[in-house]
């Protein structure tokens, strides 16, 4: 019994949590682990016995290099194309002076919207485009975030081109993409990013990073890999694209549409129903 004991306690000092309470948060970060495991071997047997739907073909890859499940539906989100549209079609005016730069996205961390704010400090120096309307909903646990963003505003000198829009309306944010030309996404790795198809069908430039979701459906022209390469391509834009061009991205979505939403779940139901007549 001595010999066992003087054993624990020796391989206790070599890993260094002779400390009781370093011993006891060890034995709470075990457990955890085993908790994590015990819910992640469910998890992936519930998967594994259901019908996996996803949004994108970067959301499948990410499903099958995670589980290594294989049998996997891509059913993109619906989009209310028309309601977006009628603002490219019916109320922009293109020889307006539409030079504004569009961001759509919950103020969060993850959604790195510092990004936008490093894009607007080259753009600015540059005298590129009128200003940046950053359009997002905030919750009151990321209300430091939120006052983090708005001091890099300051520092780098930006009150008086980015401007941001919480909580607004969905009258409120069809009037700023009426005041808009370009959509920026900042996120990197975006799984589908229902946000920059609503910009497009609106008549938007989208100007998104090239990884994820995204780039099943924005033109590789517009898709960048640095904040200075989206910068060039606003540049770009703003200097020698036709606003007509606006007209012709709008209608390269039709294909995520209420109706072909509908019709594609109707395949794979009849899909799933057919093997099991079998």
């Amino acid at each position: 019994m001595t010999e066992r004991s003087n054993s624990f306690f020796d391989s206790m000092e070599h890993e260094g949590i002779n400390d009781p309470k370093n011993y006891k948060t060890k034995l709470q970060l075990n457990r955890k682990k085993e908790y994590f495991e015990i819910i992640k071997y469910g998890y992936w047997n519930l998967m594994r016995n259901s019908t996996v739907i996803t949004n994108s073909e970067f959301s499948r890859r990410a499903i099958v290099n995670a589980l290594g499940l294989y049998n996997i539906h891509i059913l993109s989100p619906p989009i209310d194309i028309e309601t977006f549209r009628n603002v490219a079609l019916m109320t922009k005016n293109y020889n307006e002076t539409n030079d504004s730069i569009l961001v759509i996205s919950r103020i969060a961390p993850h959604k790195k919207i510092e990004n936008a704010i490093k894009l607007a400090k080259i753009l600015k120096d540059r005298n590129v485009g009128k200003g940046m309307k950053i359009v997002g909903n905030l919750y009151y646990y990321f209300f430091d975030y939120y006052s983090e963003l708005k001091q890099m505003i300051l520092d780098l000198g930006l009150t008086d081109y980015v401007t941001f829009e919480i909580n607004a309306t969905l009258d409120k944010l069809i009037s700023i993409i009426r005041e808009s030309r370009i959509y920026f996404h900042p996120m990197v790795g975006e799984h589908f990013g229902m946000s920059v198809l609503e910009a497009m069908a609106a008549g938007l430039i989208p100007v998104v990073p090239n990884e994820g979701g995204i780039i099943e459906f924005v033109p590789k022209k517009y898709q960048f890999n640095t904040i200075e390469h989206a910068a060039e391509i606003i540049t770009y834009v703003f200097n020698h694209l036709p606003k007509t061009e606006q007209i012709k991205i709008s209608y390269d979505i039709n294909k995520f549409s209420n109706y072909n939403y509908i019709e594609g779940f109707h395949v794979i139901l009849n899909e799933l129903l057919s093997r099991r007549r079998k």
